[in-house]
């Protein structure tokens, strides 16, 4: 990116329904698959957004590496599916009574037009590597967890009625002037995918597929003082209509805080139900 993804994003007017004319799937030789680096003893939680859509056949094999990815750095790696661009299918076109379900989303797009982005599988990690095809994020992932966090994050969400009640923290190590950002994320969504070999797997299960943001599209500004706690509280309404039918037993909420440079922190948190203790293993 010759543009950090913050102040491309503030430019960003998001479409009505985004779906690109032209699109491509990145493909890879076998020779170059994905071979596991190194672990390295994790510094903080990074933030892997991974560019995927249910029309591409090479995104599956994406989906894996980052299990892979998740397993070697247990704890250490946020990960969102935002389906995007030429390859996914637009929720607009959703239809339950069809059986037929689509994950993409206008901010999702928002956020793949910020960054260029026409081959998908895609990913950007901390807001820092640019755009980088799935065989290059173990490498930049295993250099990514050496640096310092900048801020703690400790972040809980729980069910109130039929609302997500979230409330965080931020512990800053250093002095921050930059955004934060809170969005929504589901698992084990069935759905269709096409596969390798080009027919559609309908029983396929996606996760960690961004659903919507809590915060603004481009985050909230955020004035960090190193030492000095900051702490917020956001609502957000369960969503189950013609589109969208959110799970709430399968829901999570990922913060992040961001400067011009990057990706301080990031942190994921499970979605609990009334009385449940939280999970938040990013504290």
């Amino acid at each position: 990116l010759s543009r950090p993804m913050n102040q491309l994003i503030s430019r960003l007017i998001i479409p009505a329904a985004a779906l690109m004319a032209l699109a491509a799937c990145d493909n890879i030789n076998e020779d170059e698959r994905y071979v596991p680096v190194d672990a390295v003893e994790a510094q903080r939680v990074i933030l892997l957004e991974d560019f995927t859509g249910q029309k591409c056949n090479n995104c599956p094999d994406a989906h894996k590496i980052i299990a892979q990815l998740q397993q070697q750095y247990p704890g250490s790696i946020v990960a969102v599916s935002i389906h995007a661009g030429g390859m996914a299918f637009n929720k607009s076109q959703t239809r339950f009574d069809r059986n037929q379900v689509c994950l993409g989303t206008d901010e999702g797009q928002a956020y793949n037009d910020a960054y260029g982005i026409d081959a998908w599988p895609s990913g950007v990690i901390d807001r820092r590597s640019g755009v980088l095809g799935r065989y290059e994020w173990a490498e930049y992932i295993d250099e990514e967890l050496k640096r310092p966090a900048g801020v703690n994050i400790d972040l809980a969400a729980a069910i109130d009625g039929n609302d997500i009640k979230i409330d965080l923290t931020l512990a800053p190590k250093a002095d921050i002037d930059g955004r934060l950002n809170v969005w929504v994320l589901e698992n084990d969504i069935v759905a269709r995918q096409i596969d390798e070999t080009g027919k559609y797997d309908r029983e396929y299960v996606h996760n960690h597929v961004f659903r919507a943001p809590v915060t603004p599209v481009d985050g909230e500004a955020v004035a960090l003082q190193n030492g000095i706690h900051k702490s917020a509280s956001y609502s957000i309404a369960l969503r189950y209509d013609d589109y969208e039918r959110w799970d709430a037993s399968n829901l999570s909420v990922v913060a992040f805080v961001s400067d011009a440079t990057g990706v301080s922190q990031a942190a994921i948190a499970e979605v609990t139900a009334p009385g449940e203790p939280s999970d938040s293993p990013n504290e």
